[in-house]
């Protein structure tokens, strides 16, 4: 059942010819209903579209419960799947719908990914949610009538998408033609429609009236599974045949076959010979909406059972395009066009130093393939940079680590290692793969599955990308103004220069953080679950602590006595990053930071170490002890850290971590509490909208913290709620300040 705020995974499978049958689907309900059966999962829908294009068959499950979708999610893949994405989102509109009973009565079936201009989304800030609002309106109140389109013959679904794309929608018609006109119409809605409409926040410039707000779509369309299959019973394929509306059509489906088999499969399916990926093609100019379905699926010689023949398998891949003429039609188009922004000019400038930093990389101690890689990634992205509109707002971030690194590359007297050059790249390499996957839904973006949930999570790198930056620059502009001695002696820098962070996603118990700080950036490697729980990316601060700390090369400013003991180094470590994390992230809430490191704790060690309740304790009595001045909280005066302290699972070794901390903290010439100190103001140069962010999260983190039981009263709702909150204001500061020539951390070129 679609309701509004349930979490929705759609899947897009493709498999081989004699896999896509009714044989594959019982096995597909097997694997998910053992699935559902096993871990006791809440899903309410198992809806199955066969549908036309790269991919053969659509899934479509609801949940109340994030958990239950992110357990089905990596399912291992059948024998003879080719390709499968996922996509998650929210359900938005309508608030109900029973979409198991609509599809029988409309059974052909749409979906459509619609990807947002985002410039001019933000500089005319437009919110999401009161858009959708005034969309699903308009498509009912408006573009269905004027397409004559009657409203039991047509329903319709939007969906808030956490991937590349921003919303998707789902159709279910008798009509391809109808489906398609919606989109069509939905595509052709300007900046001006909004401007009349009244939903506008700010003044829109004349130049802007004729903008479109959509970037691009891209349309999948199917059928009902439960009429694809091959189901020899004439009364079914009659009464599925009643249910559509005859309409004239145009089909294309191209084959890839075996070896010295086409000339058989041609004569076979009356078909054409043709040159490039497909070996074979079968090209119906002028025929009709059940010409197609008797030809594919329902006659006795179909075209379904030829290819999907197991006794002779001669057909790997196939692939099918409808056409349709609407004739002149109506469809608004406007003019306006893609708006080509000046600061492409920039980049410009950087297009031209390609071929030279080509030479400078030949010169490095790579390996051939090293070598080679980093010349097609750092092309590739500047390459993308032109294709503004389709990718900003998920590339961002590389863009700039890329313009970096070829401005550090381009300094005379380089003396960077090539491990360090060959780690980072390894590491920059994974996040253009992951952003890179999933940009459009169909197409050869990548032939081979290498990960599951490619095209699901696109908004979520973004927000890890801002927290990690914010932080880190918040903390940088602190220490920029109040500890240059320290700094300067340090690194040999006036001041601590911009770190960009970008991450990507994997499958780790925790975040990690792996920071160059020779190539001024960082990179995040993130569990997915992050996504779904997003009051666990208070983990992401205690990790950019990590590189924050290493790139003011910490270590130097302390005592050197006990540093020697490896366990108390990094104990020594993690205290401090979970100070960053509780001072910067959660603004001085230990509570609240307890609450969420003990449930995320839980689920990654059990039973919590002794260490855990040491480093947590001694954090919170450092920040009490820069804000009081009184050492007697990091003493057994503290109840908390004597309990910790005469804990018998806590090995004797690090109990002498306390007194290492009060010997640093009270040192006149080790400075370790000026440094801290440093952490908790609030720069007077630090962006104010992404003050306002943290902000934000600190509440929205103190919200759940707060939730009793904390575990299973917060809703799954509220995080979808807050998750898309939180992404309308990354993105549009992200977009805003990239172009208007900022760093997406808000420092100036």
């Amino acid at each position: 059942m679609f309701k509004k705020g349930k979490g929705i995974l759609l899947t897009l499978v493709s498999v081989h010819p004699i896999k896509h049958s009714e044989v594959y689907s019982k096995e597909i309900d097997e694997k998910i209903d053992e699935a559902i059966k096993k871990n006791s999962l809440k899903i309410d829908c198992k809806l199955k579209a066969s549908i036309w294009g790269h991919f053969d068959i659509a899934f479509i499950m609801f949940s109340d419960n994030n958990k239950d979708l992110l357990k089905l999610y990596d399912l291992p893949p059948l024998p003879l799947t080719k390709d499968w994405r996922y996509y998650f989102g929210t359900c938005f509109y309508p608030q109900q719908l029973d979409i198991e009973e609509v599809i029988n009565d409309l059974p052909l079936f749409g979906v459509s990914f619609i990807k947002f201009k985002k410039e001019m989304w933000a500089s005319l800030n437009i919110d999401l949610e009161e858009f959708l609002e005034w969309l699903s309106k308009k498509v009912k109140e408006d573009i269905l009538p004027k397409i004559n389109v009657e409203e039991d013959k047509f329903r319709f679904a939007i969906i808030t998408s956490y991937g590349w794309e921003d919303v998707i929608f789902l159709f279910f018609s008798n009509s391809y033609r109808k489906i398609k006109r919606a989109v069509l119409e939905i595509r052709a809605i300007k900046a001006e429609t909004l401007k009349n409409a009244g939903i506008l926040k700010k003044e829109i410039d004349e130049k802007d009236i004729g903008q479109h707000l959509i970037v691009t779509t891209c349309s999948i369309l199917g059928v009902n599974f439960d009429f694809a299959i091959l189901n020899e019973k004439e009364e079914i394929q009659q009464t599925f045949l009643n249910k559509i509306e005859d309409e004239n059509i145009g089909w294309e489906i191209k084959f890839q076959t075996r070896p010295g088999h086409s000339d058989k499969l041609r004569h076979q399916l009356k078909g054409k010979n043709i040159i490039g990926r497909n070996d074979l093609a079968i090209f119906e100019e002028n025929g009709s909406l059940r010409e197609f379905f008797n030809a594919f699926f329902l006659s006795s010689d179909s075209i379904f059972r030829v290819i999907s023949d197991k006794e002779n398998p001669i057909v790997s891949s196939s692939e099918t395009s409808l056409f349709f003429d609407f004739g002149d039609g109506d469809v608004e188009t406007g003019e306006g066009g893609v708006k080509d922004s000046s600061w492409l000019e920039k980049y410009s400038q950087r297009q031209e130093k390609i071929p030279n930093i080509s030479e400078e990389i030949k010169k490095l101690p790579l390996s051939i393939r090293d070598n080679s890689t980093l010349k097609n990634l750092l092309m590739a992205v500047d390459h993308l940079k032109r294709e503004h509109d389709l990718i900003n707002d998920t590339f961002i971030p590389l863009f700039e680590i890329s313009d970096r690194f070829l401005d550090i590359l381009s300094e005379p007297n380089l003396k960077i290692s090539w491990q360090i050059i060959a780690y980072w790249l390894r590491n920059f390499e994974l996040c253009f793969k992951d952003r890179f996957r999933g940009i459009y839904p169909v197409g050869e973006t990548s032939t081979i599955p290498l990960v599951t949930y490619r095209g699901s999570f696109h908004k979520f790198l973004l927000i890890v990308d801002s927290i990690a930056c914010w932080a880190f620059d918040k903390a940088r502009c602190n220490v920029n103004s109040e500890f240059k001695d320290i700094i300067k002696s340090n690194t040999k820098a006036d001041e601590l220069p911009v770190h960009i962070m970008t991450s990507y996603i994997g499958n780790p118990r925790i975040p990690c953080v792996y920071s160059h700080s020779e190539l001024g950036s960082g990179f995040i490697y993130a569990p997915i679950d992050l996504m779904f729980y997003p009051e666990n990316l208070f983990y992401i601060f205690h990790e950019t602590g990590h590189s924050f700390f290493r790139m003011c090369k910490f270590y130097n400013i302390l005592n050197p006595k006990e540093i020697s003991n490896e366990k108390i180094k990094r104990l020594f470590g993690e205290v401090v990053a979970d100070y960053f994390a509780g001072t910067i992230g959660f603004g001085g809430d230990w509570d609240a930071f307890k609450i969420l490191f003990d449930s995320y704790l839980y689920k990654i060690s059990q039973p919590k170490p002794a260490e855990y309740e040491l480093r947590l304790t001694l954090s919170k009595a450092v920040y009490n002890y820069i804000k009081n001045g009184n050492i007697s909280q990091l003493t057994k005066e503290n109840s908390e850290i004597k309990n910790i302290l005469n804990n018998p699972e806590l090995p004797e070794e690090v109990k002498v971590l306390p007194y290492y901390l009060i010997e640093n903290l009270e040192s006149e010439t080790v400075q370790l509490k000026k440094f801290l100190s440093c952490l908790t103001n609030s720069p007077s140069n630090f962006d104010k909208e992404h003050e306002n962010s943290l902000v934000m999260l600190r509440k929205f983190f103190k919200e759940v913290a707060a939730t009793e039981p904390f575990l299973d009263s917060f809703s799954d709702q509220k995080r979808r709620c807050f998750f898309h909150s939180f992404w309308l204001k990354v993105y549009k500061k992200a977009i805003s300040t990239y172009f208007d020539f900022h760093d997406h951390i808000g420092v100036k070129d």
